[in-house]
């Protein structure tokens, strides 16, 4: 077994989750940057300001730009990334002792990521990556 084999498959599962949170946050921020801008614009239409109107075009690109933000502001470190997983999996805090197994015994570490290596490869990606912009 390759040594890193377990980094591998964290690294690989922790970047498609922070991507699915990055993409839930940017995707729901630009919906709501959408309406409140197309609002804006119906009020411009109303206030006979049609030179201003195309402002409220950029609610859209204001809100996914903040989604953006905010979640590069939150993103989950790897003990979260590995408590999301642990619960996703129904493995009880399996990934999570492999991720802060670092300094123990080798033994006890090799262990725990040989454990936890089974349980991210044998795990479809779907269920990995399902909600985990509302945990």
């Amino acid at each position: 077994m390759d040594p890193d084999a377990f980094g591998h498959a964290f690294r690989r599962s922790a970047r498609r989750v922070r991507a699915s949170r990055l993409l839930s946050a940017t995707l729901s921020h630009a919906a709501l940057g959408a309406v409140l801008g197309a609002a804006a614009a119906g009020g411009l239409w109303l206030l006979r300001l049609d030179e201003l109107r195309w402002l409220g075009l950029a609610g859209g690109a204001v809100g996914a730009a903040s989604g953006a933000w905010s979640a590069f502001r939150r993103r989950w470190s790897d003990a979260e990334i590995a408590q999301f997983l642990d619960a996703r999996l129904a493995a009880p805090e399996t990934v999570t002792t492999a991720v802060l197994a670092r300094g123990s015994t080798p033994e006890a570490e090799a262990m725990a990521r040989t454990r936890a290596l089974a349980l991210l490869t044998a795990a479809p990606s779907e269920r990995l990556r399902r909600d985990c912009s509302t945990a």
